[in-house]
């Protein structure tokens, strides 16, 4: 038997009852993997509806844009993403993609900027974590907007 300072001795765990509380927390991480599994599937699929109906055709209007300015640019769609990046510069993009890391689905916005020998990531959630079917047009148009800034100001 195990030995408290204070209490003198403390009694052995059953093992039925290691089992049952065992048994309660395998029911439980099973039930909150499969909720977490269903909410990622929703949000997927509100994603998948987001980038076909906002963020694409925001994207290629910004750079239809860009291209009026003088600015080659381009737009590709990688599977379920879409990038907008310089036409010189591999390393230099803009993109719109969807994350589940942490257990929690969200747009993720990234950017990378090539800056001599080094090269610069970034990495935000797009309006403030908000679920893909309630992002606006206006919100990626701000994001992308902003995350021009560096290429624009030269």
């Amino acid at each position: 038997m195990a030995r408290n300072r204070r209490h003198g001795t403390i009694p052995p765990v059953e093992v039925s009852s290691v089992r049952r509380q065992l048994q309660a927390r395998v029911l439980e991480a099973r039930r909150t993997a499969k909720l977490r599994r269903e909410a990622v599937s929703h949000a997927q699929t509100a994603y998948d509806a987001f980038l076909t109906r906002v963020a694409v055709p925001v994207a290629r209007q910004l750079v239809s844009a860009l291209k009026a300015e003088g600015f080659a640019w381009h737009v590709s769609t990688p599977s379920g993403m879409v990038r907008v990046a310089p036409d010189a510069g591999r390393d230099d993009f803009i993109e719109i993609d969807f994350g589940t890391s942490e257990g929690v689905p969200k747009v993720i916005g990234r950017v990378s900027r090539g800056r001599g020998s080094r090269l610069v990531r970034e990495e935000q959630v797009l309006a403030g974590g908000a679920s893909p079917d309630t992002i606006s047009d206006q919100d990626v148009l701000d994001y992308l907007l902003a995350a021009l800034n560096p290429w624009i100001e030269r």
